[in-house]
């Protein structure tokens, strides 16, 4: 598998599975992601084997192997090189007076919090005044954005290039709590969700 090639929509949504299942089987994985039990998963495991990203057991009784995360943090450090948030910006713009309002406008006309913003629904350990959403649906929320006039908070838009099913928090549209992480550390941003992440994972 070429290293260029190793983040893409299918590997992307197997390492959010592997991070939500930390120990799992090829076929059951084949079918919760609904992905024919084959090459693209066999190919995808057998490469984070070979860079112990994986590790492959064996339980008594049971012929087929199971795999194990040994550090997810490893994982995502990982792929965090193939994947850039910044190269995803689609603009930045100054909007509003009031953060909480603003954040409310963008996610009623469908953008999706992200980054640190989203963080901040889950966890209240990290601050950011920028305001980081996910534009799922062009052709409504751009046209609303570009209505408005100058404000103050720095609003960064980011085009939403991998799936994932949102939460609403506070009536706010945000990131999955995966995804949050995901982004955060593809922003060199991990250390902003280290009590978030020992929520989620402990």
């Amino acid at each position: 598998m070429p290293m260029s090639k190793f983040f893409s929509t299918d590997r992307y949504l197997q390492l959010y599975y592997i991070l939500g299942h930390p120990k799992f089987s090829q076929r059951q994985m084949a079918r919760d992601l609904n992905i024919k039990h084959g090459s693209k998963i066999q190919l995808f495991i057998k490469r984070l084997e070979e860079l112990k990203l994986v590790v492959r057991t064996y339980e008594i009784g049971k012929g087929k192997p199971t795999y194990e995360v040994p550090s997810r943090d490893a994982l995502l450090s990982f792929f965090s090189r193939f994947r850039d948030m910044k190269n995803e910006v689609n603009k930045a713009y100054q909007l509003g007076i009031d953060r909480n309002e603003t954040i409310r406008f963008l996610s009623d006309n469908g953008g999706i919090m992200c980054l640190t913003t989203a963080l901040q629904y889950y966890d209240n350990y990290f601050r950011d005044e920028t305001i980081h959403v996910y534009v799922k649906n062009p052709t409504t929320l751009l046209p609303k954005v570009h209505s408005q006039a100058e404000g103050k908070n720095k609003v960064i838009l980011y085009n939403f290039d991998l799936p994932d099913v949102p939460e609403v928090r506070e009536s706010i549209n945000v990131t999955s709590p995966i995804r949050t992480i995901i982004d955060l550390y593809c922003n060199n941003m991990s250390y902003t969700a280290e009590q978030f992440i020992k929520k989620v994972w402990t």
